[in-house]
């Protein structure tokens, strides 16, 4: 599944590509893909708006729109499990068999929403309404938002309970934008155990988390970020790109860390694959 890196990959893409077109046309070609609103309603609330600025939060794509009538306007976009833009620069440009939206460009281009599972989705109209289409109510601050130790303890115990430290990374409710990989890399860097509860967790822990978080997602984007004209590589779906994790996909491999001989281990944790190193990961 898409997490942050590559949904900011796309972002910047999105931007570079169309930031400030119109969309003449609008086509669902999968009614699933705008189950929340209906395919209709969808397509005549993207027809002759003004794509004004893209934006991220967590695994969520925004675009502003222009308004109409002076209410404000808004594209959602949610990537699913397998969602990815692919753009075209030809107006007649064909489809894949797994593009379930096409936006067709005042310049006479076309950007195809991609989604082979048909778990992603899109939205469009008054701002407020899609907002609460898109829950945003209940997401925590974007992982790259918070800022030190303090920020990482506030946001991740703003819910009642005492989840594994992992599973809390992967709360969107609590911090919005980090999946699988990203939580497993930041708590390497971290030096802690994804089974750790958070009420074990010391303020020196946090500042340390809050570090790791960072260094994964930076690492990740250094390796994953395309090149012009190049689609976006997408780690989680097992994109033909050398691995760039240091535990994440390595069971059995020696730890990397230059102190540390331990061996990565793999095990289910709230039925996700998590990888780590027992040996300084306490």
């Amino acid at each position: 599944m898409p997490e942050l890196p590559e949904l900011e990959i796309a972002a910047l893409q999105l931007r570079a590509f169309c930031e400030g077109d119109v969309v003449t046309k609008a086509s669902v070609l999968r009614d699933r893909s705008a189950r929340a609103q209906g395919v209709k309603i969808f397509e005549e609330n993207m027809r002759g708006r003004t794509l004004e600025s893209v934006r991220r939060h967590g695994k969520n794509l925004f675009v502003d729109l222009s308004p109409v009538k002076n209410v404000e306007g808004l594209l959602w976009i949610h990537f699913g499990m397998s969602g990815k833009f692919a753009f075209a620069d030809k107006p007649k440009a064909e489809p894949s068999k797994s593009t379930r939206v096409v936006f067709d460009l005042k310049s006479e281009r076309r950007v195809f929403f991609e989604d082979a599972r048909l778990f992603g989705g899109v939205a469009a109209g008054d701002k407020e309404e899609v907002e609460k289409l898109a829950k945003v109510a209940a997401l925590g601050p974007d992982a790259l938002d918070l800022r030190g130790g303090k920020a990482w303890k506030r946001a991740l115990t703003s819910k009642k309970g005492d989840p594994e430290i992992k599973v809390a990374l992967m709360d969107q409710a609590r911090v919005a934008g980090l999946g699988n990989i990203q939580a497993a890399e930041a708590l390497y860097f971290a030096e802690r155990s994804p089974e750790a509860r958070l009420s074990s967790l010391t303020d020196e822990d946090y500042k340390r988390l809050a570090k790791g978080v960072r260094e994964t997602i930076k690492r990740t984007l250094d390796a994953t970020i395309p090149k012009e004209g190049e689609q976006v590589a997408y780690t989680s779906d097992g994109a033909h790109v050398e691995n760039p994790f240091r535990v994440y996909g390595r069971e059995g491999e020696t730890c990397g860390r230059r102190k540390c001989s331990g061996t990565i281990t793999r095990y289910v944790q709230a039925q996700r694959a998590t990888f780590y190193c027992p040996e300084c990961q306490s």
